[in-house]
């Protein structure tokens, strides 16, 4: 899931998935690396809380692992909606929601 977005945007523009993104000292695309900068706390939170028995179902431990999970099931969702898509049916369909939105709107001033 972390890749999704990554190979969605590759499809209709190559160059970013070349070595011009990738950084010279880990070989890393730079969306991964940005990922693991930025949501490392959510591996952190895997290694102290992978077993919910252990920490005798604290609150902190709960707090951390239902985290995980609105994370993970975020990923899953925008990889079953958008990201399954070609780039261009994305647009379609987020333009219709979008318009969708719109006339719900203007139907509500009316």
């Amino acid at each position: 899931l972390l890749h999704t977005p990554l190979r969605f945007l590759c499809k209709p523009a190559p160059s970013v998935c070349g070595p011009d993104w990738h950084s010279p000292e880990l070989g890393r695309h730079a969306w991964t690396q940005w990922m693991q900068d930025h949501l490392a706390w959510l591996g952190q939170m895997n290694l102290m809380y992978d077993d919910l028995q252990a920490h005798q179902l604290s609150a902190q431990a709960w707090v951390a692992v239902l985290t995980q999970l609105l994370v993970a099931a975020l990923l899953a969702f925008l990889d079953a909606t958008i990201f399954s898509l070609s780039p261009w049916q994305a647009l379609v369909v987020l333009g219709l929601l979008g318009l969708k939105g719109l006339h719900l709107r203007s139907m509500r001033k009316i």
